[in-house]
């Protein structure tokens, strides 16, 4: 039987390179051919409009850019606890994607990672991850709470015109960057002036 998971030499294990599944229900095994599954290859899973949910396995590290970008469908996403990096643009445009939970170890999110997933309504930033890319969660309209406990640095528009934000917990100091909250009408106003105080106004001013 052929496989649904196309694969590629990575330090001694595969890395997904392209699913080639019928979508719906996908779970990708720990090994395959007896080489352990290290991580989700670029684009490998991009514009499969029929993937409802994916289990990625514990072993793998890296999903890696645009991995599930426009998986229109995609409404969960089970990441594994030794994933280390989230690509840019690797969950992009997820429309459907309820929640993510995004493990300890996770060292950053990339760019666009998370740009218009228009369902996500809580999201957990772990300790560990160091940066949240630019436009990271751009335009996710009913995004509510969003709890970072780590990141030295919070980039552009990271949480722009996320018109439905009402809570932002920032557990350490860092760097924010321009309009990282800008267009965010429904963050309650002791939060905005608490951020202000702590970072400045530039994360709601509009760089134009």
């Amino acid at each position: 039987m052929k496989s649904d998971f196309d694969v590629k030499p990575c330090n001694g294990g595969v890395i997904i390179a392209k699913y080639r599944g019928k979508g719906g229900d996908a779970v990708i095994p720990a090994s395959i051919n007896g080489k352990p599954v290290a991580g989700i290859g670029a684009q490998a899973f991009q514009t499969c409009e029929g993937l409802v949910s994916v289990a990625i396995p514990e072993g793998a590290t890296v999903i890696g850019e645009a991995a599930f970008s426009r998986c229109y469908s995609l409404a969960r996403a089970a990441v594994p606890k030794s994933a280390v990096s989230i690509g840019d643009e690797a969950f992009f445009a997820c429309v459907s994607l309820k929640s993510i939970e995004l493990p300890e170890g996770v060292a950053g999110i990339g760019r666009a990672a998370f740009y218009r997933c228009d369902s996500l309504t809580t999201i957990h930033i772990p300790s560990s991850a160091a940066y949240i890319g630019d436009d990271a969660f751009s335009d996710c309209d009913r995004l509510e709470t969003v709890v970072i406990k780590g990141a030295a640095r919070i980039g552009n528009r990271a949480f722009y015109s996320c018109f439905g934000l009402k809570s932002v917990v920032i557990s350490d100091g860092g760097a924010i960057g321009e309009e990282a909250f800008f267009a965010c009408g429904g963050l309650k106003a002791e939060i905005r002036a608490d951020i202000e105080r702590r970072f400045g106004k530039g994360p709601f001013l509009s760089a134009y």
